[in-house]
């Protein structure tokens, strides 16, 4: 895999970012800075490098976020974020990538643990008409559900509607979204979508709620999305309706429905759909659904997916890095266990900048750090053990971390000297005897000596003042009979900004002798202190509460700071001042701006209603309105509609009653509307088409006739009905339906102990019922025998002369109706399948429900349904497998297990009464599996490459079985 560094192009224009700042994506509660430090990464690229990460091509680095945490990463325009493993175990942590710009990449990340944000870990789009990459990541662990409700948290992958360029999402795994595992469609769809495409290729998708593969535009090639029993269901593929022309090609791609109803879904209402499937499979083939327009091409396309993780595709956080080396636990910068920093900074320049030559020396341990932004000079090479240091200093930052005392400083040129945070004048470094450590290291009776007995205002000593575990200090408080350290050293000290995540820094001393007032308010979400960072002072009518997460406060000409855990919530600033967070400054105006979880609910809902009340001019009258969906519903601002300050809706509304004047109101929606009520003159508008409140539900209320099929928990039961009129599932005496396949005035499904029903116009025409179920039609019982046959279809199968051998799939019942016996003709019939060979005669089954697959062994014959001849391969497109292998335990002592591959394909059998086991488990072409007491069976074509038995188990194999 390749991992090399992106190099930047200074050349290109910058593009405009999600985040509407102008620095190159790396802002936000955890910049390049504070991705360096919590990776604990040793070197970090030159200034200017296109590379977020820093790992080596051979190593990765371990993040670990702590219990109730979220990190957000954010990459920029022509950089590289790779290489990294986050663990986030701890309860309540969860890390989210953002990249917004244009030609960056993401590549070789996996998400460890259960995702605990409501919200996205991934969120992306290419901003400048260019090409970003997201490959090789892992998000398998799924989400911890106890965080939001059904939807939340969400998980996955989200690209926003404002990617205009090319996005391509290679070799990506995400299993257990609870909103679209790959959600793509924005910016087709929406309304402010910039027509961007997205091209999958190599994924996996598995037990994502909503759906697995969704996009408006672009490509899905060789993928594969697959519901099993989880409950955690959702379309495998959803391809929407585009605004900008654009179309959807899926190829070689393997999507397994499951349960869910509509898992091969396209379209929506009032809208046109483009889309193209070549060489692909879907089952059931009753899981699709067609909605407005759609435009579908399908090649080649049939009913027999395989669940496989595409070759490349992580299926674990340890496949991703693959060949690297595993660093263990996350290595931290010197800054966090050494005793104190040394800042030079040069930065502060400008363009006129010059060089400065610095030495100093210190009388412990010694490291080059990246503490507060700083980079390490790749010509620094610091030995082991090493106590001082002689640079030159260009226009950015050095930084050392060290143990015990500063003894001597130089400095020739215009940078400035920061000693654990505070600014020193290298000048006057060491004139007065208890000035910061100097004279007083380690001797008895020294102030603000380290390691000192009798040191003053220590801390982390017991009775000891501003000296490391010093006894019996003076000018102390809160310690017993000392200062300033807590008891036994438990206690955090130094200024917040030392141990806190983030600082926010107000300046407003840049103004001159004409400076105003600023007011401002600060709030987050975690622990907040008052700060000398940066030189800043604090005020002392500021007075802070332990555990204050909020401060609002007036700035004059000088400086504010504060220490904080968490991320910043909230930010209002009134006057001049200038803000920087982490160091780097940002426009309080605009920051909150690109937050996901600020955006409008219509850019990632599935529908929006609009009430217009702004078209009657000055003589305008109020509309009272109520609305219901069977999803969740949220106020929006779409179209310019305001959002009403005493509409409150609660997390999870479905319904919402309101008045409406001469303004608009808007509302985003998962599900379907449902009810609908308008008393006055707003328009009303569904996905952007007009609608009539009046007449909307009116094809549900011509529909007449109720039936209801009631399961029984004694067995399963297939049925087939034919209505003269319309016909649709419903919810009223049974549940919505979730696999019943509806194809115009015909209904084939099956029950278990459940019940399911339909409303319908017209008259019950045929009604075919195979099972321990009961049917009712308006209340009453009914007998299907009453309305015709009981096996209502007939499939013939007629030779061509010569043997041919097929398997046919009904989904539904089936009867042999030939002369005599099936084990006559050599015909072997079991739940819905048919295996047979023909020759030159004809065979006949009568069946009930439908047809879903035709395939041949090796020449073909005529099939023909009710009469009429059709095309074997619209009905499957894959030839059976020729050859079997059977792994018999039914005389072995004890249980074997077995593994095999086969450089074929291989599918599991019920060849010679073999039974299928769903812990076998088929990757690919490999395969492993037990057998205890009874016998494994699969087919496959090919040859055996390797196999491994421990046991007593017989193995038989057979080639060509199917022809004897």
């Amino acid at each position: 895999m390749a991992r090399e560094p992106a190099v930047a192009d200074e050349s290109a224009a910058a593009a405009p970012t999600e985040q509407k700042r102008t620095d190159d994506g790396n802002t936000g509660l955890l910049h390049r800075r504070e991705y360096l430090k919590l990776a604990g990464v040793a070197t970090v690229a030159a200034a200017g490098a296109g590379a977020v990460g820093a790992a080596s091509a051979d190593e990765y680095e371990v993040i670990t976020v702590p219990a109730g945490q979220r990190r957000v990463i954010r990459v920029g325009s022509n950089e590289t974020f790779e290489n990294v493993l986050f663990d986030q175990t701890a309860p309540g942590s969860a890390v989210t990538v953002v990249a917004h710009g244009t030609n960056w990449t993401i590549r070789n990340v996996a998400w460890r643990g259960e995702f605990s944000h409501h919200d996205r870990a991934i969120a992306v789009s290419d901003t400048g008409n260019g090409t970003s990459r997201v490959e090789n990541v892992y998000m398998g662990d799924g989400v911890d559900d106890s965080v939001g409700n059904r939807r939340h948290p969400k998980f996955g992958l989200w690209v926003s509607p404002e990617h205009n360029g090319r996005l391509e999402i290679e070799r990506m795994y995400v299993e257990g979204a609870n909103d679209n595992a790959f959600y793509g469609s924005a910016p087709g769809t929406n309304s402010n979508g910039r027509r961007g495409t997205i091209h999958y290729k190599n994924c996996y998708a598995k037990d994502n709620r909503v759906s697995g593969f969704r996009l408006a535009g672009g490509t899905v090639e060789n993928c594969v999305a697959v519901n099993t029993n989880s409950g955690n269901n959702g379309r495998p593929l959803w391809v929407w309706p585009t605004r900008g022309g654009l179309d959807v090609e899926v190829r070689d791609c393997h999507f397994v429905c499951g349960n869910y109803a509509h898992g091969y879904d396209f379209g929506r209402n009032g809208a046109t759909t483009n889309a193209r499937v070549i060489d692909s499979h879907y089952a059931p083939a009753s899981s699709t659904r067609f909605l407005g327009t759609v435009n579908l091409e399908e090649d080649n396309v049939g009913h027999s997916p395989r669940d496989f993780v595409p070759e490349g595709c992580p299926d674990s956080p340890e496949a991703v890095f693959d060949g690297m080396t595993d660093p263990g636990e996350p290595r931290e910068d010197p800054s966090e266990y050494r005793e104190h920093t040394l800042v030079f900074r040069a930065d502060h320049q400008g363009d006129d900048w010059e060089r400065s030559e610095y030495s100093f020396e210190i009388d412990g341990e010694l490291e080059a750090s990246t503490y507060d932004g700083a980079s390490i000079d790749p010509e620094l090479d610091l030995e082991e053990g090493q106590t001082s240091v002689s640079h030159t200093l260009a226009n950015w930052r050095d930084a050392y971390a060290f143990d015990g005392d500063l003894v001597a400083l130089e400095v020739d040129g215009p940078a400035r000297v920061y000693l654990d945070g505070e600014e020193i004048d290298p000048a006057e470094f060491g004139d007065e005897d208890d000035g910061d450590g100097g004279d007083g290291g380690d001797g008895e009776d020294g102030n603000d000596g380290n390691d000192g007995e009798d040191g003053g205002d220590g801390s982390d000593g017991e009775d000891g003042g501003d000296g490391s575990d010093g006894e019996d200090g003076d000018d102390g408080t809160d310690g017993e009979d000392g200062g300033d350290g807590g008891e036994d050293g438990d206690e955090e000290t130094g200024d917040p900004s030392e141990y806190r995540e983030h600082t926010l820094l107000l300046r407003a001393d840049h103004q001159g002798a004409d400076w105003e007032r600023t007011e401002y308010v600060v709030e987050v979400d975690g622990e907040l202190e008052p700060s000398e960072f940066d030189g800043a002072s604090i005020d002392p009518e500021l007075a802070f509460e332990d555990g204050q997460t909020r401060v609002e406060h007036t700035l004059a000409n000088w400086r504010d700071a504060f220490a904080f855990d968490g991320d910043l919530v909230g930010l209002e600033i009134d006057g001049p001042a200038r803000v920087y967070l982490d160091g780097e400054r940002i426009d309080p105006e605009t920051y909150f701006d690109d937050e996901d979880e600020d955006r409008d609910p219509a850019e990632y809902r599935e529908h929006t209603l609009l009430l217009r009340g702004d078209h009657q001019g000055r003589n305008w009258e109020p509309t009272r309105y109520s609305v219901e969906v069977d999803g969740e519903l949220e106020p929006s601002e779409y179209d310019g509609a305001s959002i009403d300050p005493g509409l409150d809706l609660e997390e999870g509304a479905t319904s919402v009653t309101h008045t409406l004047a001469n303004w608009k109101d808007a509302y985003a929606f998962d599900g379907d509307l449902v009810a609908l009520e308008v008393d006055g003159p707003a328009r009303v508008y569904l996905d952007d088409e007009r609608i009539d409140p009046e007449t909307y539900f009116d094809d549900e209320d011509d529909l007449e006739n109720l039936l209801v099929i009631e399961g029984s928990d004694a067995g399963v039961t297939r049925y087939e009905f034919v209505v003269g009129g319309e016909v649709e599932t419903s919810n009223e005496d049974g549940d919505r339906l979730e696999d019943a396949a509806i194809e115009g005035s015909r209904v084939h499904g099956v029950v278990g102990d459940w019940t399911e029903a339909f409303r319908f116009s017209g008259d019950l025409e045929g009604l075919s019922v195979h099972g321990p179920a009961t049917v009712s039609l308006n209340g009453e019982r009914i007998d299907p025998a009453d309305y015709g046959e009981h096996l209502p279809h007939l499939l013939e199968v007629v030779g061509r002369g010569h043997p041919s051998s097929f398997q046919v799939t009904i989904d539904g019942a089936v009867e042999y109706a030939g002369d005599g016996t099936p084990e006559d003709e050599g015909i072997v019939m079991g739940d819905g399948v048919i295996e047979s060979t023909v020759s030159d005669g004809r065979q006949r089954f009568a069946f009930s429900g439908a047809l879903t697959d035709v395939t041949f062994v090796d020449s073909e014959a005529d099939v023909y349904v009710d009469g009429e001849r059709i095309d074997p391969y619209e009905y499957g497109d894959q030839l059976l497998l020729p050859h079997a292998i059977v792994i018999d335990g039914t005389d072995a002592e004890g249980e074997s297990t077995y593994s095999f591959t086969v450089d074929g394909e291989v599918l599991k059998a019920e060849h010679m009464g073999a039974t299928i086991d769903p812990d076998d488990v088929i990757e690919g072409t490999a395969v492993e599996g037990t057998v205890d007491d009874r016998l494994d069976a699969y087919w496959f074509n090919g040859d055996i490459t390797n196999f491994r038995l421990t046991g007593d188990a017989a193995v038989h194999l057979e080639y060509n079985a199917r022809n004897r």
